[in-house]
């Protein structure tokens, strides 16, 4: 797994009904249009049943223009 410090950023969130919180999915949506170029980041969350918010986030991470690093899932 990548080293914290070699990253640009963390995102994370729990799961509620196999989505991200509101408020990061927000802040996601205000980055995307930045089109971050050579910038890695990685998602990380804790889940009930699926984790699918950590999931959208990684993806989101990605159209952001980041390469997005492995994520991590907690449960």
């Amino acid at each position: 797994m990548l080293l914290v410090y070699e990253i640009s950023g963390l995102v994370g969130s729990s799961t509620m009904n196999n989505v991200m919180m509101p408020k990061i999915a927000g802040l996601l949506e205000e980055i995307t249009g930045l089109r971050f170029k050579n910038k890695q980041a990685g998602a990380f969350g804790s889940y009930g049943w699926n984790g699918g918010a950590v999931d959208r986030i990684h993806s989101r991470l990605k159209d952001a223009g980041f390469t997005a690093t492995e994520s991590l899932k907690s449960q």
